[in-house]
């Protein structure tokens, strides 16, 4: 994925989508409706995304950590974390 600028860091967040209530939906074939700055998880896994830059990774996440990933998708097959959140 590219180098996110420092300012796109640091913005906040506007608004939260989250697999619990059903505003973020996991998919392999369709992506998000708004692309995600930060992704944050309650349980540890992994979180397969498709970047920005449509190239896909796979990430390693511990129990309640976020990070900066802008994604554009995040994929059903290849995603173990639970309790995903995106933050736009």
């Amino acid at each position: 994925m590219g180098i996110p600028t420092p300012t796109n860091r640091t913005d906040p967040p506007v608004g939260v989508i989250t697999t619990a209530d059903g505003t973020l939906t996991q998919s392999d074939t369709v992506n998000l409706k708004q692309m995600v700055r930060w992704i944050r998880v309650t349980g540890a896994g992994t979180v397969k995304i498709t970047g920005q830059d449509k190239v896909d990774a796979t990430l390693a996440f511990t129990a309640g950590e976020t990070r900066f990933v802008p994604a554009v998708r995040i994929w059903t097959n290849g995603t173990t974390a639970t309790g995903i959140e995106g933050m736009l």
